[in-house]
């Protein structure tokens, strides 16, 4: 079972459009793609800092120095964001709840459920534009995730639905009040359908309209 650990405070500035907190590290292999995202976080987000890397080693040289609060990391044939995020993920990482953007080409379901289970805080599916950029600062610096920890995984909370509902608990926990229908002897009203049972009726369907 896995354990809370803590919600990571929000980086979020005065509104949810305001993202002058937000210090980024982009790691990417190709020029065009760090040039994209960093004027993109600059020019149109207006992220307080942003630094492009092409390699892994570089992201975590950058990291080291201080300063930075969010990563975005490219997964592809000439980077492994898997292994960078599960390095940053381990026990005793100074960057154990640094949130990570994955940005991959990969867009199958085991790919994008291989980098939930690195510890990925979100995914981007290449190519994208600067909503979808946006959308992944919101939801960091607005709404972060409570971190989890069990024998296998570390990282932010893997289930995004949280559905309210309105109505009874039902279901039957030691720790809740439920509604138990097993535990009441609500009376059955019509023919008996259940074989070897007094006064059982079959139901032939056979004679019925068709």
């Amino acid at each position: 079972m896995g354990v809370l650990i803590h919600r990571t405070a929000a980086i979020g500035g005065a509104d949810e459009l305001d993202f002058s907190r937000c210090h980024v590290v982009v790691l990417d292999p190709f020029i065009a793609t760090r040039r994209l995202v960093t004027d993109i976080l600059v020019r149109d987000m207006r992220v307080g800092a942003a630094r492009a890397c092409a390699t892994a080693e570089d992201a975590v040289r950058l990291l080291l120095e201080g300063g930075w609060n969010i990563v975005f990391a490219d997964w592809s044939a000439a980077t492994n964001a898997i292994a960078l995020l599960k390095s940053l993920r381990v026990q005793g990482s100074p960057f154990r709840f640094l949130p990570v953007v994955v940005m991959s080409g990969f867009s199958s379901a085991d790919h994008i459920k291989a980098a939930r289970d690195a510890g990925m805080t979100e995914f981007m599916l290449k190519p994208f534009s600067a909503q979808v950029i946006q959308s992944r600062l919101k939801s960091i610096t607005q709404a972060p995730r409570v971190y989890v920890e069990s024998p296998d995984f570390f990282g932010p909370d893997r289930r995004r639905r949280h559905d309210s509902f309105e109505g009874f608990e039902r279901r039957h926990h030691t720790n809740t009040r439920f509604a138990d229908r097993r535990q009441a002897n609500f009376p059955h009203v019509g023919p008996e359908r259940r074989q070897g049972i007094p006064g059982y009726h079959a139901a032939d369907r056979r004679q019925g309209a068709r």
